[in-house]
């Protein structure tokens, strides 16, 4: 019995084979990844148009395909690239809907010199019968075709991201992150870039408090980015270990007053960054050495931790088989938080294997 239930005839160990796996990766252009909609959007939104570029990207390329008949898929395909495992479907009809209200000024931060209008992010998405039907403005038509400058992203780790200011902050920083050092913003702009309503967190302080702590508290805590900022004024810069809240002696905690914060600019830990690259380097290589080939039968385990079989499916995504004493295969599907715990937890086993194997090194 293979992993879906079904009944396989029993047939000798395939030599290993391995079927393409199927990441949820985008190519987003730089303009896409910081826009302003007024302050209006949600996390939830945020991460239903990244799953309609991915829907997108393929079918653009098609020969047979006509921007005015939009695309037309199974909302249980949109369910899975955003991640979500429940049955609230008013909730995820109102989200996708809603898109098509937003008109968003993009590349506010100004790294495309390509002139950008504004537009509206979707020209029209509904869910009718367990169909979503979505078309973009020809904006995105044209850069999904002829894509110039954009990042990669991972859908399965933005899905992890519950701030809508993480999830704008993480996506600017990764298309930045190859730079030499990440360049210096004004407050204005990276109030813009982040989608920051006009109205909302007026003083820095407030700005840290609800906004820049808590999402660079997020993003450092699930992907270990080791990411750190300064802040200027016209009379010195303050690094974001002076303001940590919980550090007796900083500026938060005194509460004295701040001078005027003018810029802000990130920058990255080598060491955390390093750790972050062979924590994923180990996760591609677990995905692509232990791909199953379900026509052979084949479902290679990663390994088993107090009767917990760990394997990938054929999309990469990592799961849990449980098998009884009578024989009965149960399987667990992980949510994105789960995973990530498991992956690293498989990642640190393999990391005191290999200084068991090699003592010296």
């Amino acid at each position: 019995m293979n992993d879906t239930g079904q009944e396989l005839i029993a047939s000798p160990a395939p030599e290993k084979t391995h079927i393409k796996k199927k990441i949820h990766i985008i190519q987003k252009e730089s303009a896409l990844t910081a826009i302003y909609a007024s302050g209006n959007l949600t996390a939830s939104q945020k991460k239903v148009f990244n799953a309609f570029l991915y829907l997108g990207k393929d079918m653009v390329q098609s020969e047979i395909f006509a921007p005015e008949e939009g695309f037309v898929v199974p909302v249980s395909m949109l369910k899975s690239l955003i991640g979500d495992q429940s049955n609230n479907y008013t909730y995820l009809k109102r989200t996708v809907e809603s898109l098509q209200d937003f008109t968003v000024e993009s590349n506010v931060l100004g790294k495309d010199k390509q002139k950008w209008d504004r537009f509206s992010l979707v020209a029209g998405a509904t869910i009718e019968n367990g169909t979503l039907r979505f078309s973009f403005p020809h904006q995105i038509i044209d850069a999904l075709k002829n894509p110039k400058m954009y990042v990669t992203l991972d859908l399965d780790e933005i899905n992890r991201i519950d701030r809508k200011y993480a999830i704008s902050l993480y996506e600017i920083i990764e298309d930045y992150k190859k730079l030499p050092a990440l360049p210096k913003w004004s407050i204005d702009e990276f109030r813009k870039a982040l989608d920051i309503p006009d109205s909302s967190y007026k003083t820095y302080r407030d700005l840290h408090r609800r906004v820049v702590e808590p999402a660079v508290e997020e993003i450092n805590d699930k992907f270990g980015m080791g990411l750190e900022y300064v802040l200027y004024s016209n009379l010195l810069a303050i690094s974001s270990t002076d303001l940590a809240g919980s550090t007796e002696n900083s500026v938060m905690a005194k509460r004295v007053r701040m001078p005027r914060i003018t810029h802000i600019q990130f920058r990255l830990v080598k060491e955390k960054m390093q750790e972050r690259l062979s924590y994923k380097s180990f996760v591609e290589e677990m995905r692509a050495k232990y791909m199953p080939n379900p026509t052979q039968g084949h479902f290679p385990a990663i390994d088993n931790i107090d009767g917990k079989i760990f394997k990938v499916d054929t999309t990469g995504r990592l799961y849990v088989q449980h098998i009884s004493i009578n024989g009965t295969i149960e399987i667990e599907e992980l949510s994105p938080e789960k995973s990530d715990t498991y992956w690293k937890m498989l990642w640190k086993k393999s990391l005191i294997k290999l200084t068991e194997e090699n003592p010296d090194e």
